[in-house]
């Protein structure tokens, strides 16, 4: 007998496969033409990886709701704080060590 699977986790294996696969292309991209300047290839790099690893423990069905839900507000206070990273890296470094206050939080 086939397995039947639901539309949101058919969808979720879409998002996860679409991710892997920009996942793979970033690399390739940045091992042809060069790495992104400062923090914001580490930045990209960490965002797709907690992507991944994320969207990888919500289509695991041994996990319970508590815990996947847990899994999506990891999932985005992390690409959060990467993708105010990724976006401010320019001014981060032109501040040379000077710490602001929501650099903190």
């Amino acid at each position: 007998m086939e397995e039947r699977t639901s539309l949101p986790k058919k969808a979720l294996n879409v998002v996860f496969s679409a991710i892997a696969v920009c996942f793979i292309c970033f690399h390739l991209y940045t091992s042809y033409f060069g790495v992104l300047p400062g923090n914001a290839q580490k930045g990209v790099h960490l965002a797709f990886v907690l992507a991944v690893c994320f969207l990888s423990d919500l289509l695991n069905d041994k996990k319970k709701l508590w815990e996947k839900i847990t899994a999506v507000i990891s999932m985005v206070m992390g690409l959060t704080g990467v993708l105010y990273i990724v976006l401010n890296y320019e001014a981060m470094n032109l501040r040379g060590g000077i710490i602001l206050d929501i650099d903190k939080v």
